[in-house]
This record gives C-alpha cells, structure tokens and sequence, in this order.
C-alpha cells in the first residue's frame, strides 16, 4: 500500500468477507466533508472511523505524523457519533509495520494531529496487524 485510498481499498474488500454479519459503508469523500471513511454495523452496535494512512512514523520525535490531519469536519462528526452513543475512532494504517491503531476521538489532539512522541506516548491506542480484520471487529462488535 502507498495512500490512503489503498489502505481504505483493502479495509472495505476485508471487510466484505464478513458479510452478512458485518455491514461496512465506504463513504466516498468526494461527495461529503467529514462524515467518517466508514460506518460499520455489526451485532446492534454502530462504529465511525475515520482512516489515515502513512507509510512509516518519522524519525525525530516532535515531527507530526499525519500530512493530512484529521480534520474539525471529521473530529465534529466523530464527536456527534459519540454523543448520540455510537464509537467513534480514528485509525492511523502505517505500512512500515503492516499495522493499524484505532484511537478513541477524544484522544485525538486539537490541531487532529499527533506528534510521534504523542503518538507512541497514547497508551489507550488498540493495534491489529492488516492481517486481524476479524480480531479487529470481535474487539469492537463481539463474537460475529
């Protein structure tokens, strides 16, 4: 993978082979502006989250990690999922180490970025390797 589109690509064809017990909805960014990458249904539960993807964490420690934050479109319609008792993460893909990290929103910083000290610093940040989409989905949705 080398952008975000391809990260996304492989999120939503994975996805799909949990289907029926799993529904994924691909919001495509061109016709909106901050509804969350995608929408997951599964065992009554609903999941927004909105993807990044970069190919490695910079090396100096206060480089900012993402070059597209996450953006106050995309952190208000996370907050507005949660408020109306639905999850709602951002999820950063690295290639480097084959790997995705879901954080809570409010754990995303002001500016929707984070440093890598930051980034490394989030102890409440959940890794899955791009090959665990079913321990992905079991953490958040249960047993499918």
């Amino acid at each position: 993978m080398k952008i975000e589109g391809d990260f996304n690509a492989f999120l939503s064809k994975d996805f799909k082979r949990y289907a029926p017990k799993v529904a994924a909805l691909k919001i495509a960014d061109k016709f909106t502006v901050g509804i969350s990458d995608f929408i997951i249904w599964a065992n009554g539960r609903t999941l927004a989250m909105e993807t990044k993807f970069i190919l490695a964490l910079p090396a100096r420690p206060s480089t900012l990690i993402l070059p597209h934050a996450f953006s106050g479109a995309q952190r208000t319609f996370l907050e507005t999922m949660d408020f109306v008792k639905n999850m709602a993460y951002g999820c950063i893909g690295i290639n480097e180490e084959q790997s995705f990290y879901l954080i809570e929103h409010k754990l995303i910083p002001p500016n929707g970025n984070f440093t890598r000290e930051q980034f490394e610093a989030c102890d409440k940040k959940l890794r899955f390797g791009f090959k665990e989409t079913e321990r992905f989905l079991e953490t958040f949705f249960g047993r499918l």
